[in-house]
C-alpha cells in the first residue's frame, strides 16, 4: 500500500508492502525520500534467503540501507548474514532492548565491512533545561485524524521511519501556539510495546525556538507519560546542533548512531537516535 506520492509520475515516497512466500513472511516499510527500508520479520530462520532478497530489492531501488529491529539473540543471526548493529533502542519491546541491524550499499552493492563508521564523539553534556511557559503561549493535545492528516503536508521530516510503523499520519500531536506562530509536536506510539517516537514539525532551526519547544515537548512527555508511554525516541541529523542542546536538555540520551540515515539538501547525513525513559520527571517542572 502506498501512502504519498510526490508527483504522479514518481514513485511514492513511503511505501508498505508485504512478502510471503515459502517459510519467509515481511513486511517493508520502504522510504525513497531517504532510500533505505526498516524490515519487519515475522518469522525466525532463512537468513541467508533474506539477505539475498535485500540484497535484490536495495540493487533494483538504488537503496543506501537496509535494516531491522530485533531482539538480541536474533540480532546474531543477522550478523552471520552481513549487516552489522548501529545501535541499541532501550525497551522497544517493552521487556526487552532492540538492536538495529544494518547492511548498506553502494551502487547496489553490498559495502565490505558492514556498516559505516560513524564518528563516536558523545554530544556535549548539558544540565538538564529549567522548562518555563513562554508568556502568551498556549498548547493543545491533538488526536483527530483529519487535522492529524494535514499537519507538515507530508513533508520529508516525517518519513525517517527507523521504528514506525508506516504512513505519514501520527497518532497525535502537540500543538503549540505563540501569538501567530504554530508549532507542532508529534507523536507515533506502540501501545503493546508502551514506546513512541516524537518528532518537530517544522522542524527547530534557531535556538531561540527552544524554550517554546522545550515546554511543548515537556507538556507532551507528561501526557504520555500518563498514559502508560515507557520509552520515548527521537531522531535528528547529527549535525543538528538545535535538535542537539533541545533534546539533550531535555533529558534525552544518544543510544545509536546512524550512517546516512537522512538525505538532506542533496547529500546523506548521519543521524542520533535518541531516547528518554519515562517516570518521576528529571526536567523541572515549568515555572
Amino acid at each position: 500500500m502506498a501512502y504519498v506520492a510526490e508527483t504522479k509520475n514518481e514513485p511514492p515516497a513511503l511505501d508498505e508492502f508485504t512478502y510471503r512466500r515459502g517459510d519467509l513472511d515481511l513486511r517493508f516499510l520502504m522510504n525513497r525520500a531517504h532510500r533505505h527500508v526498516r524490515v519487519l520479520d515475522y518469522r525466525i530462520g532463512n537468513y541467508h534467503e533474506k539477505r539475498d532478497l535485500l540484497d535484490k530489492m536495495a540493487q533494483k531501488e538504488g537503496l543506501r540501507k537496509v535494516f531491522t529491529l530485533v531482539e538480541k539473540p536474533d540480532s546474531q543471526s543477522w550478523r552471520t548474514v552481513g549487516f552489522s548493529k548501529e545501535g541499541v533502542l532501550p525497551g522497544f519491546f517493552r521487556t526487552a532492548d532492540g538492536y538495529m541491524m544494518t547492511r548498506m550499499y553502494e551502487a547496489g552493492e553490498p559495502i565490505v565491512g558492514g556498516a559505516i563508521k560513524v564518528p563516536s564523539e558523545r554530544p556535549s553534556a548539558l544540565p538538564l533545561r529549567r522548562v518555563r511557559k513562554p508568556e502568551g503561549a498556549k498548547i493543545q493535545i491533538v488526536t483527530e485524524p483529519a487535522r492529524l492528516a494535514s499537519i507538515g503536508g507530508g513533508t520529508a521530516d516525517l518519513r525517517y521511519v527507523p521504528m514506525g510503523r508506516g504512513g505519514l499520519i501520527p497518532d497525535l500531536a502537540a500543538e503549540i501556539r505563540l501569538r501567530r506562530d504554530v508549532r507542532w509536536i508529534t507523536a507515533e506510539l506502540d501501545e503493546s510495546f508502551g514506546h513512541g517516537r516524537v518528532d518537530f514539525v517544522p522542524p527547530a532551526r534557531t535556538p531561540l525556538e527552544t524554550p517554546l519547544l522545550s515546554w511543548g515537548l515537556h507538556t507532551l512527555l507528561a501526557w504520555l507519560g500518563d498514559r502508560a508511554v515507557i520509552n520515548v525516541f527521537a531522531l535528528a541529523a547529527m549535525d543538528d546542533a538545535v535538535a542537539t542542546d533541545l533534546l539533550a536538555g531535555m533529558g534525552f540520551k544518544v543510544t545509536a548512531r546512524l550512517a546516512d540515515q537522512l538525505w538532506i539538501s542533496g547529500a546523506f547525513h548521519h543521524a542520533l537516535l535518541w531516547h528518554r525513559r519515562l517516570g518521576p520527571p528529571p526536567v523541572p517542572p515549568p515555572q
